[in-house]
């Protein structure tokens, strides 16, 4: 039956990947997470390195100082005043991310405050996005389909805090919003998360299920604007230590620890 195939190719995949990590003389991942992840199935820590997903933050910072300069200019073509606190979520729209469920938590922390929420992207969750927004009659949450690369950067330096209330390995959306100096409110299940914790950032973070801990950090930004700005110019410092030559290095390395190990 298609279930007894489908069973046996999971079983062969699961092999497969232990068989690869075992025997594997080094590997290269995004962060923190993957490496814990990889300690917890019996990988070596001594040879796992980081670095697999990083950006060139020195360019990108170059595009986001270009972008600022058209902040009011992008926020009143999506509706969005200057004194509104605007909170960011980027990504595909699948049901981990738990997109619907953070613009019902935001509808009920936005009561009576000045606040709105930009979401960037598409995918099965989306119809249900636009339900909860429907159903509410509110007007302070903007949805936009898939954005280029490189226009991603307008809407990041239009917003005041970035938020990704589901999970995902590790979040290359998460890490530009580090890179644009916002600060980010998350879940544990984040892997991205992990690295600026284990460089000195504490973003806020609430448990996957706990939608309360989320509303109550969104609240902390849109009432604390000098904190979220603080927090935000300490993300930006931190992040940028994962550069381009920084990721280079840590590739190097497991280059000569696998031809030192193969030797």
């Amino acid at each position: 039956s298609f279930r007894t195939l489908s069973d046996t190719a999971n079983t062969w995949r699961t092999a497969s990947r232990r068989h690869l990590l075992k025997h594997a003389a080094a590997i290269w991942v995004p962060g923190v997470a993957s490496r814990e992840y990889l300690v917890s199935q019996d990988v070596k820590s001594e040879k796992i390195f980081e670095g697999a997903y990083c950006f060139d933050s020195k360019y990108l910072l170059s595009l986001l100082e270009a972008a600022k300069t058209r902040r009011s200019e992008t926020r009143k073509a999506i509706g969005i005043s200057d004194e509104s606190f605007l909170f960011l979520t980027v990504g595909n729209m699948i049901t981990t991310r738990r997109y619907a469920k953070m613009a019902e938590t935001f509808i009920t922390a936005s009561e009576r405050l000045s606040t709105n929420l930009l979401m960037i992207g598409s995918g099965p969750e989306r119809p249900a996005i636009e339900a909860v927004i429907k159903l509410s009659n509110k007007k302070n949450i903007q949805l936009l389909g898939s954005v280029f690369f490189r226009d991603l950067f307008t809407f990041y330096s239009a917003a005041d805090a970035f938020v990704h209330p589901g999970v995902e390995p590790f979040s290359t959306a998460t890490e530009l919003a580090a890179i644009a100096g916002l600060p980010i409110i998350a879940t544990s299940g984040v892997g991205y998360v992990h690295d600026l914790i284990n460089r000195g950032v504490q973003p806020l973070l609430s448990d996957i299920d706990d939608m309360d801990g989320l509303k109550s950090n969104m609240k902390t930004l849109i009432v604390n604007r000098k904190f979220a700005a603080e927090l935000g110019e300490h993300t930006e410092r931190i992040a940028t230590q994962r550069n381009a030559q920084w990721a280079a290095e840590e590739f190097e390395k497991a280059v000569f620890f696998a031809a030192r190990g193969a030797g």
